[in-house]
């Protein structure tokens, strides 16, 4: 599918380096492939979808089946009890033997013959709509690949962001000290320690922020 390449496309870089890890209480690594695999097997969005094939397949099924031949068949039994004769007066009783038991079997078959095409029709209408529900599923799975591939190059964009910062966060701090041994001996100005103790706390800002989003895309 055009879609799949155009995932393809996106993350190669992704799949070419290995896995993305989700950092939590536990840790864990996992190529996108395996992510589109759980997330599609757990998903509440696809599962009305796989019904709907579902559903849509057996209308096929019930559709064809009226171009079969159509047989019933019945089985009845009976039992008939001995019966008498009497006089009017009911004297004179005297048993009258009836054989007690009885069965019965019918089959019949029928077969269209011609329905105007209305058995054709019904069929396509059928596969029409199991198409339908395949496109249907095949679309709200891509929406929620892009979803996924989407968090997925983010991770790796902001792991890549934490790993600058967290240098920059190093540097900064070497430099900080270096200016407060050089206002001690009287080359520097407070001024210059004030500002890199503002870019070092900005940083070390931008690094909480950057680790609160990665927490939650893990999440998601």
């Amino acid at each position: 599918m055009n879609n799949h390449r155009l995932l393809t496309g996106l993350f190669v870089t992704a799949l070419l380096s290995g896995g993305v890890r989700a950092v939590g209480q536990s840790e864990r690594t996992m190529t996108i492939e395996q992510l589109f695999e759980i997330a599609e097997s757990n998903s509440v969005q696809l599962r009305p979808s796989f019904t709907a094939e579902e559903e849509a397949r057996r209308d096929i099924s019930v559709a064809r089946s009226q171009r079969l031949p159509d047989i019933n068949a019945s089985l009845s039994l009976s039992y008939i009890g001995d019966g008498f004769t009497t006089k009017r007066n009911y004297s004179d009783y005297q048993k009258a033997p009836i054989p007690h038991f009885g069965n019965g079997l019918s089959v019949s078959v029928s077969q269209p013959v011609y329905a105007g095409d209305a058995i054709t029709a019904g069929i396509e209408m059928a596969e029409l709509k199991s198409t339908a529900a395949r496109y249907a599923t095949e679309l709200q799975r891509d929406n929620i690949r892009f979803q996924l591939a989407g968090m997925y190059l983010d991770l790796y964009k902001y792991e890549n962001l934490r790993t600058v910062v967290t240098n920059n966060i190093t540097q900064a701090r070497k430099v900080l000290a270096e200016m407060r041994s050089r206002y001690e001996q009287g080359a520097a100005l407070q001024n210059d320690i004030t500002r890199y103790e503002l870019l070092v706390s900005n940083l070390e800002l931008q690094l909480v922020r950057i680790n609160n989003t990665i927490d939650i895309i893990n999440r998601n």
